[in-house]
């Protein structure tokens, strides 16, 4: 068996002599998925040796700080990714399925650490289902899951919401390279609040550089959208009629009464993640036009057919509660979001929720113009090209779609 040394000096010869010109597109995507998979094995074998060095204590004798600082010098990581590491590293002795499945090289260091931390709050959740999860989602998408894996056991929310709301800052800080910015830190509810207030500048900003044929990173956008809603107060938009970004607050409505959710029942933001009741009941005491709350009884979302092509006002909030982000699995877009009609509409005469999903544009490109099209059924579920065996296309269900749920 090859010692750590003797493989690392092998990898570096194979590295050095690795010329991926010669590669053709299948084996340059092959050997991205092998190194992908070894800087994961690495990643594991790295924390876990950490974790027992740490255990020794001998870090001050080395002029460290902590374990984390002797982690992130050795490995050239930030100090917090190598404190969160070393914690997960501590859980994986209690979670044997996490623990072999980064030793596989399953899972990455940041995935480990989200699920672990996740565990380690809500002990009681499927520790399988997550690994799985981390295979297929992307790693947006499984920090909302692990968010709402730890909100569910959770209890302290409130105390959480009054503490964060006590720490509350906005930070001006200035570079060496002449540049400025700043850091607003608040309950995830007022921040959704200001990213959806400079939503419709940013769609005016994003458009105006799509008819000069610009294209613009989304972080700019955000920042040139900010700047603009706040210097340009009072100013009216030149983007008339347009549809105004809003808050969505999806809430179970016995979690409403009671104060708090249990049985994975649903309190959050769409598409930012769990806040507390008492965040859901202060929106819906502002009154204000962009805040919108949908109550459930459980997960069922129920609309109301009509026939025009486009949704109504309610079932289009109904929608962003039910797709929040993208319905391709593994797609994180939460912005731009487009309706896509799973039953065409030409065929069907008829917009029913339970028949739209909602897609960004790429996604809705590779559907429209390229064949692709998401499996059979609901929520989130893979995008498949026209080859795939899952594709509708080649599967015997009625394509004249689901029967349409009894309106009273």
């Amino acid at each position: 068996m090859l010692t750590l040394r003797e493989l690392t000096s092998e990898a570096e010869r194979v590295a050095v002599g690795f010329d991926p010109r010669l590669l053709d597109a299948a084996s340059a995507r092959a050997a991205v998925q092998h190194a992908a998979r070894l800087e994961k094995i690495a990643a594991s074998m790295r924390t876990r040796a950490a974790a027992r060095l740490a255990e020794t204590g001998t870090f001050r004798s080395r002029g460290e700080k902590s374990p984390a600082h002797e982690l992130a010098k050795l490995s050239g990581v930030p100090v917090g990714q190598a404190a969160a590491e070393l914690s997960a590293a501590d859980q994986l002795d209690s979670l044997p399925e996490v623990a072999e499945a980064a030793a596989r090289g399953e899972l990455s260091s940041q995935q480990t650490t989200l699920i672990a931390g996740a565990l380690s709050v809500n002990p009681a959740a499927d520790a399988g289902a997550l690994v799985d999860k981390a295979k297929r989602l992307s790693h947006s998408e499984l920090r909302s899951e692990c968010d709402r894996l730890k909100a569910e056991a959770d209890r302290g929310a409130e105390e959480r919401r009054k503490r964060i709301h006590d720490e509350r800052f906005l930070r001006r800080s200035s570079h060496t390279d002449g540049s400025s910015s700043i850091t607003l830190r608040d309950n995830p509810e007022r921040i959704a609040a200001v990213m959806a207030a400079i939503q419709p500048k940013r769609q005016e900003l994003f458009d105006a550089a799509r008819r000069d044929g610009r294209r613009e990173r989304s972080e700019a956008l955000d920042a040139d959208a900010l700047v603009a809603t706040v210097t340009e107060k009072g100013k009216t938009s030149s983007r008339g009629g347009g549809a105004q970004a809003k808050v969505l607050v999806r809430v179970d409505f016995d979690a409403l009464l009671r104060g708090y959710p249990i049985n994975g029942e649903v309190t959050e933001i769409a598409g930012v993640g769990p806040i507390a009741v008492s965040a859901v009941r202060d929106i819906l005491a502002t009154g204000n036009a962009f805040l919108a709350a949908i109550l459930t009884k459980g997960k069922k979302v129920v609309g109301v057919a009509h026939l025009g092509r486009a949704p109504t006002a309610l079932q289009q909030s109904a929608l962003e509660w039910k797709d929040p982000v993208c319905t391709t699995e593994g797609c994180p877009q939460v912005g731009r979001l487009e309706r896509d009609h799973r039953v065409d509409w030409a065929q069907s005469k008829v917009t029913l929720i339970d028949w739209l999903d909602r897609v960004c544009d790429h996604c809705h490109d590779l559907k429209t113009l390229h064949g692709w099209a998401l499996v059979e059924g609901s929520g989130k579920r893979p995008l498949v090209p026209p080859d795939d065996p899952r594709h509708p296309r080649h599967q015997t269900t009625d394509r004249a779609g689901p029967a349409p749920p009894e309106v009273a």
